[in-house]
């Protein structure tokens, strides 16, 4: 008897997921259309969450057996409410800077390191970024590093974008079309030039 009512459970679930499954398109369709004006991964990050809002929603009527009165439009509207609320599937701490009721309620949002910056101000995080380095010179080197970059030469900033991106010599010789020789050389003028800048001796 209990194994037929286990049975029983395990076919009803598998007939409940099935229709979930076939209204998921449509869902994915009302979110991705109310989300149109999102950048596209911030727009398929929305899209998900709908679709595991709706779920969610889905299975408590399942749980009541109200199942046959789901329907996609209904969920799709109701979970991209939920998510333009604030409201997330889980638990979330409302003191996490991650959190959108948080950022709503004290007037902040999260943007990424790359968002707003140039090409330039990108690879100067990445060369100022680390532990080690004492925050007073990270600091000072965030200010004299565009200022040095600027006065040098088109052909040697290239380089030195390249190399600030952890490229060999090697590698730079083959993109620029000039010997590893070269490459070195411009490297030390380049370090000379910066040491100089700095005030220090050469």
């Amino acid at each position: 008897m209990i194994a037929i009512t286990k049975q029983t459970r395990q076919s009803t679930q598998v007939q409940d997921d099935e229709q979930f499954l076939q209204m998921m398109p449509t869902i994915k369709r009302h979110a991705r259309l109310a989300f149109r004006n999102l950048q596209p991964q911030d727009r398929e990050e929305a899209t998900s969450e709908v679709v595991c809002n709706a779920f969610c929603a889905f299975r408590r009527l399942a749980a009541l057996g109200k199942q046959q009165s789901a329907f996609a439009t209904p969920l799709a509207r109701f979970a991209v409410a939920h998510f333009r609320a604030g409201r997330r599937v889980g638990k979330l701490n409302s003191n996490d800077v991650t959190s959108v009721v948080n950022q709503r309620q004290h007037g902040f949002s999260l943007r990424s390191l790359q968002l707003g910056l140039s090409d330039e101000g990108v690879w100067i995080e990445i060369l100022a970024d680390n532990k080690l380095t004492p925050v007073p010179d990270q600091v000072a080197f965030r200010i004299d590093f565009p200022a040095w970059f600027r006065l040098q030469n088109q052909r040697d900033r290239k380089l030195t974008k390249f190399l600030a991106l952890g490229n060999s010599a090697t590698e730079a010789a083959r993109h620029f079309g000039v010997s590893e020789a070269r490459v070195s050389q411009l490297r030390s003028k380049l370090r000379s030039s910066w040491q100089e800048f700095q005030g220090e001796a050469t």
